[in-house]
């Protein structure tokens, strides 16, 4: 198998929270009579951890899946999946299990989905999506299907939304955008729609946004950005509630000890454990790293899911209300 750079397929993820796991460290051992990684979904039990095999995987060619790059769940257990290469949001039931169709997938010129690499759900079940290609931010109501047009979309000179590759929504339902080319963080209030400027923007030296990928926000407004940059910074960087401009990170996690070598998702769960979706290189397979909610600097991961039984290539992942933790794979 042959595994591309992070760098150049780019994927990402939604936010994720409500999940509870043990913090036991875990020794990670591999199989090789173990099912290899597919392209598809792959869900782990609440407190997963070690070489734990999938409860459930979505994978096969009645999937439709050919990318999949970011994952949301609603509180009725269905999941969205975003699907860069196709331009679409495929929806599975819950109890979707193995070679299984979505039940809806929202696709086609009018949805105006280009490249989308980010989702994330509201309150209300909108789907917001990030279009890379686009530069632009698309919501589609809960029931949307099809040739299903946007309800709205943030788009525009004044958004500067630059390379825009994954979202998330706080507590109090504002948009929350990391953007690849403008190496910064965008906040949007909760009803922004058409060419608006962000209510705030992270961005600058200080910051040290240079690979700004996946994102998620804590119950507290902690911002929680993975920033992998095989010059800069392979990890994650964590901002205050109220940080703006060239502000620089509250924390980072970053170093050989965590253990990250292309990560691209992050999620925090109600504990304020922090899960990091790595999807590894030619050196390494896949992973999912947990650390402490206080973790900073050169830190150990509390515990992974790691290893041959996973069946992880992990690029987005979110934490569903279960406790579940849904990681999308992509392998080559």
């Amino acid at each position: 198998m042959v595994v591309k750079s992070l760098r150049a397929m780019v994927v990402f993820t939604a936010s994720g929270v409500f999940a509870a796991c043990s913090s036991s460290a875990a020794t990670v051992t591999t199989s090789s009579s173990a099912p290899a990684p597919a392209t598809g979904v792959t869900v782990y039990a609440r407190g997963a951890e070690g070489n734990a095999a999938p409860a459930r995987s979505i994978a096969g060619p009645s999937t439709g899946l050919q990318f999949p790059s970011a994952i949301a769940v609603d509180a009725s257990g269905n999941r969205y999946v975003a699907d860069r290469a196709a331009d679409s949001v495929a929806v599975f039931a819950g109890n979707a299990l193995g070679n299984s169709a979505p039940f809806r997938t929202i696709g086609g010129p009018r949805t105006r989905l280009d490249l989308p690499t980010g989702i994330a759900l509201d309150k209300q079940g909108d789907v917001y999506v990030v279009n890379r290609s686009g530069n632009a931010i698309t919501v589609y109501r809960p029931a949307a299907n099809g040739n299903a047009g946007p309800n709205r979309a943030i788009a525009g000179p004044a958004t500067d939304l630059n390379g825009p590759t994954s979202i998330a929504l706080d507590e109090q339902q504002n948009i929350y955008v990391t953007n690849l080319g403008a190496q910064s963080v965008a906040e949007f209030a909760p009803a922004a729609n058409g060419n608006v400027a962000p209510l705030r923007v992270i961005h600058g030296k200080r910051t040290r946004l240079t690979g700004a990928f996946g994102i998620t926000v804590d119950r507290t407004g902690t911002v929680y950005v993975v920033n992998s940059d095989d010059h800069g910074i392979e990890g994650v960087l964590v901002f205050g509630p109220a940080a703006n401009g060239n502000a620089a990170p509250s924390r980072i996690i970053a170093g050989s000890a965590t253990q990250l070598e292309t990560p691209s998702g992050v999620a925090v769960d109600a504990s304020g454990k922090i899960f990091v979706s790595d999807h590894g290189g030619n050196s390494s397979a896949g992973a999912i790293r947990v650390y402490a909610k206080d973790a900073n600097g050169n830190a150990a991961p509390a515990y992974s899911i790691a290893g041959s039984g996973t069946r992880l290539r992990p690029y987005g992942l979110t934490i569903a209300p279960s406790g579940e933790i849904n990681a999308v794979n992509k392998t080559e």
